[in-house]
C-alpha cells in the first residue's frame, strides 16, 4: 500500500468535500455533494480499514492430515475439466480423494472420471441450492478432516498448496478456512486481475479476522463447515456467505496472498455483466438483510470490512451514475451548479488526479480496475434493485469460455451518455459559445469518457 499517496489521496479529496458544500446551488448542486462525498469516501474507507494488512505465509506445522478436493461442474466444456482434474492429481500430498461434483449429469464426465481414476459424484435433486448445494453433497459423500475447492476452469499451478498451507489449521484449532489469492489466464492490465482487491483489500481485511473466501483455491476445515450447518445456501453463491457465517461463529479465518491456482476469467460483455452482477448481488443482499451491524457477534472491525464491499458497489450504482448526468443536465438546462467554478478546478482537478494515480498504483499500475468498476454502473444499480426485492434470485454458472459475439446493446447506456454529451455540448457552443461555464463540464464528459472506454471497445471489438 502506497501509504503517502494514501494520505495526499486523504487530504486533497478531504479539502475538497469541505469547500464543495459551501458553493454548490440548488437541487443539482445537493446530488453533486452527495455524490463526491461518496465517491471521495472509498479512499477514506480504504485508509481506515487496509492500512495495517497482514500476508499469510506458508505454515511451518505439516500434517499428513486426509483431505477431500472438490472440483465443480456444470456445462463446462472437458477440455477444459480435464487439465483441472489432471493437475489435482499432481497436488503433492499423501492423503488425497478428488470427487468431481457434476450438476451437470453427463456422461462424458463420468467417463473422463473413470479413466482420470477420481470419484465422480452427481447429486438428485441438482440444481437445488446452486453450488452451495452441489459442495454439500460433496461433504455428505466425503469424510476428510479438510476439503480443498476447486472451480471447473482453476487449475492447479502450484502441488505444495497443502503442504505449505495445511499446517496453519494445526498451528490454529480455531482456523476454519484458509483462502488464496486468484490468478487468470488473462493480460497484465486485464481488470480481472483485481490487484486491488487480492493485493491490498484481502490483506487488510486478514488483519481484522475478516478475510473471504475467493470460492475457489479455498481449504476448509469439515469441522467448521458442520458447525454452521455445510456451505449456507441462503444467498446466490456460497463464497462469501461462508465466510460471513464463519466469523459470526467466532472462527479464524486466513488469506494467504500467493496463488496456487490459475484460471479463466470472462472476456465478453455478458460474461462479465453476470459475474459482476452476481458478486455484487450476492453482497448487497447480506448487506440489507443480514446486515452485519446488527450481527452481535462480529466484530466492529469486521462489520467494517463487510459494509465497505456493499458501500463499493452502491457507490458506482448511485454516486458514478450521478456524476455522469449531472453535467448533461447542467449544459442543456444552463443551470450553475458551483458557484465558483475556477476555486472548483483548483479544488477538484489536484484531488481527482491523485485519486485516479492511487487507484492506479493499487491495482497493479492500470486503470483498467477503476475503470470497468464506474462503467459496471447499470449491472451494479440492476444488482442493488434485486437485492432490494423479496425472494431469491436464479443463478446460472458464469460462462468459462466467451460467445465471440460482439455485446454492443449492453453499452448501450454508455453509448447513450457520451451522445449526450456531445450533443449537449454542440448546442451549448452554437447557441452560445464556449465559456468557462462549459468547460468546467467537458472536464467530467472527459472523465466520463475515461472511465467508459475500456467497456465500450469491449463491446464493439472482439478481443
Amino acid at each position: 500500500m502506497p501509504k503517502k499517496l494514501l494520505i495526499l489521496t486523504i487530504v486533497l479529496n478531504l479539502a475538497y468535500i469541505i469547500w464543495l458544500p459551501f458553493h454548490t446551488e440548488g437541487t443539482l448542486g445537493t446530488l453533486l455533494v452527495i455524490a463526491e462525498f461518496f465517491l471521495s469516501s472509498l479512499s477514506f474507507s480504504i485508509g481506515f480499514n487496509h492500512w495495517s494488512q497482514k500476508h499469510g505465509n506458508h505454515s511451518v506445522s505439516p500434517t499428513d492430515a486426509p483431505v477431500d478436493v472438490f472440483i465443480t461442474v456444470v456445462d463446462e466444456p472437458l477440455d477444459l475439466l480435464e487439465p483441472t482434474i489432471r493437475s489435482a492429481k499432481t497436488i503433492d500430498h499423501r492423503a488425497l480423494v478428488i470427487h468431481v461434483l457434476d450438476d451437470g449429469h453427463r456422461e462424458d464426465v463420468k467417463s473422463l472420471c473413470s479413466k482420470l481414476g477420481v470419484n465422480y459424484l452427481t447429486r438428485p435433486d441438482a440444481p437445488k441450492d446452486y453450488k452451495a448445494g452441489n459442495l454439500n453433497f460433496g461433504l455428505k459423500n466425503s469424510s476428510a478432516p479438510f476439503v480443498l475447492t476447486l472451480d471447473a476452469d482453476q487449475r492447479v499451478t502450484n502441488p505444495r498448496i497443502l503442504i505449505e498451507l495445511l499446517g496453519h489449521f494445526v498451528a490454529d484449532k480455531n482456523l476454519a478456512m484458509i483462502s488464496t489469492r486468484q490468478t487468470f489466464n488473462v493480460p497484465h492490465t486485464d481488470f480481472n486481475h483485481d490487484e486491488l482487491f487480492y493485493e491490498h483489500m484481502q490483506t487488510g481485511k486478514n488483519d481484522d479476522n475478516a478475510a473471504i473466501s475467493s470460492g475457489s483455491g479455498v481449504i476448509y476445515s469439515r469441522d467448521a463447515l458442520d458447525h454452521i450447518g455445510g456451505f449456507p445456501t441462503w444467498n446466490v453463491v456460497e463464497d462469501l456467505y461462508t465466510a460471513y457465517m464463519l466469523h459470526q461463529n467466532g472462527y479464524q479465518t486466513l488469506y494467504v496472498n500467493k496463488s496456487y491456482t490459475i484460471g479463466t476469467a470472462p472476456m465478453d460483455l455478458a460474461a462479465i455483466y453476470k459475474q459482476r452482477g452476481t458478486w455484487a448481488l450476492d453482497t448487497l443482499r447480506l448487506f440489507f438483510r443480514q446486515n452485519p451491524w446488527f450481527k452481535r457477534t462480529l466484530t466492529f472491525r469486521q462489520k467494517l470490512h463487510y459494509s465497505e464491499l456493499a458501500f463499493a458497489y452502491m457507490v458506482s450504482a448511485l454516486a458514478i451514475m450521478t456524476l455522469f448526468i449531472l453535467p448533461i443536465v447542467s449544459v442543456w438546462t444552463r443551470t450553475v451548479i458551483v458557484d465558483e467554478p475556477l476555486q472548483y478546478i483548483l479544488f477538484r482537478l489536484p484531488s481527482l488526479a491523485v485519486l485516479l494515480y492511487f487507484y492506479y498504483r493499487v491495482s497493479g499500475n492500470t486503470f483498467s480496475t477503476c475503470q470497468f468498476w464506474a462503467a459496471l454502473f447499470p449491472v451494479y444499480l440492476k444488482s442493488t434493485v434485486l437485492a432490494l426485492l423479496p425472494g431469491k434470485p436464479k443463478y446460472q454458472v458464469t460462462r468459462k469460455v466467451g460467445r465471440g459475439k460482439r455485446d454492443t446493446l449492453l453499452a448501450l447506456p454508455h453509448f447513450a451518455l457520451i451522445g449526450a454529451a456531445i450533443f449537449v455540448t454542440s448546442e451549448y457552443v452554437i447557441s452560445t459559445g464556449f465559456d468557462f461555464f462549459l468547460g468546467v463540464n467537458i472536464i467530467w464528459f472527459a472523465l466520463m469518457t475515461f472511465w467508459c472506454y475500456p467497456l465500450m471497445k469491449k463491446a464493439i471489438i472482439l478481443e
